[in-house]
């Protein structure tokens, strides 16, 4: 029988090799290689959690339920239904510093998708120097035609191109785990969404 020396922090822990299967001889040693083992196969969790909180972004300030999420880089996500039962998407900068440039809207991509940066029936975005806002669709007799909202529900990354008023050219990317539970809280549990 062979044996080597692992070490760990500092220490050295003898492993029998055997024909079939390594043998710790330290139970120290056993819970550190397990621990270690754990960490580096368990999942990376995304710095972006999606929630749900109220808000006032309507032009009379009512406040509204709103699905957010802010990305490692400090943007922001935000996805609300108006009073008028419209879908819409607000994406924000992260500070004062930047300044998107006059007229511009992002363009925004799901996974492999189509990229786009317009609202519903072609429509451009809604904008000032500090975020860009798309509208989705809206909900009609329990219904919204939406492919852009369910890609959103039903995706994986959200990457947004923007050009700032300097003439530069940036990107951020989102993650879409948990966002279908947030957003089906603020359109409603009842409400289909189905592509158009």
């Amino acid at each position: 029988m062979k044996e080597i020396k692992l070490m760990i922090n500092h220490q050295l822990f003898p492993i029998h090799l055997t024909t079939w299967c390594y043998k710790i001889t330290n139970l120290k040693a056993f819970f550190l290689i397990a621990i270690s083992f754990c960490v580096l196969l368990s999942p990376t969790t995304s710095l972006a959690q999606w929630a749900v909180a109220a808000d006032t972004k309507t032009p009379n300030d009512e406040p509204i339920q709103v699905a957010y999420t802010t990305n490692s880089e400090g943007y922001t996500l935000e996805i609300y239904m108006d009073s008028n039962l419209m879908i819409r998407s607000r994406f924000t900068l992260n500070d004062g510093m930047l300044k998107l440039e006059n007229n511009s809207c992002p363009t925004f991509q799901i996974d492999n998708g189509m990229a786009n940066n317009k609202s519903i029936d072609g429509e451009t975005c809604l904008s000032n120097n500090q975020w860009a806002e798309f509208i989705f669709g809206n909900i009609q007799n329990g219904t919204i035609n939406s492919s852009i909202l369910l890609a959103f529900m039903d995706g994986i990354t959200l990457t947004f191109i923007f050009r700032l008023e300097n003439g530069d050219y940036r990107e951020t990317k989102f993650s879409l785990s948990g966002s279908k539970r947030s957003m089906t809280s603020i359109i409603g549990e009842n409400v289909i969404v189905r592509t158009q």
